[in-house]
């Protein structure tokens, strides 16, 4: 992905207020975690871990932001019960998810065998699914951005469950510094 030919799309965030994307990485690299969509209970466990490890991430030098796909509502609804610790913009449907070179997976991908385990994992730790209409097929990634708008990391899903670890990130942002 280039980062920066998603620098100029405005999204909105949980609260409806405008965010240029670009400006989100103007200042400290970023890590861009992009959420399959706001009923996801895995998209709910990622970031609630890696709110967990905000102050390890930003001590790497960095931010967070989560991007998700639904409504501002949904977004708001999703901040509630996840425990979100940074900012969470909304992407109206695939098309930004699409330009950052993120998938669709077929239903094995989604809720095969390989998405089994954590199914179990996210559901035990109480993070449940939850509809809101979204393209539920969709896969998510995680970008790291320089204040240059280079892209430093990225690991994009290779099925449902598959997020991006903390310590990825931290490391990708210690490179960066």
């Amino acid at each position: 992905m280039d980062p920066n030919s998603i620098a100029d799309t405005v999204l909105l965030d949980d609260t409806g207020a405008e965010v240029r994307l670009g400006e989100t990485w103007s200042e400290r690299p970023v890590a861009l975690v992009f959420l399959r969509h706001f009923g996801c209970s895995f998209c709910r466990e990622h970031v609630a871990e890696l709110s967990a490890e905000r102050e390890r991430i930003e001590a790497a030098g960095g931010d967070l932001v989560a991007i998700g796909m639904g409504t501002p509502a949904h977004a708001a609804d999703f901040r509630k019960q996840s425990d979100l610790g940074f900012p969470l913009l909304v992407a109206e449907d695939t098309s930004l998810h699409r330009e950052a070179g993120l998938t669709n997976g077929s239903w094995m991908r989604v809720v095969g065998p390989r998405a089994w385990p954590g199914m179990i994992r996210a559901t035990s730790k109480g993070h449940r699914a939850k509809l809101t209409g979204a393209d539920m097929s969709q896969l998510g990634g995680t970008f790291v951005v320089g204040t240059d708008g280079s892209l430093l990391w990225e690991h994009l899903a290779a099925d449902s469950s598959d997020n991006s670890s903390a310590n990825d990130i931290v490391a990708a942002l210690a490179r960066a510094s």
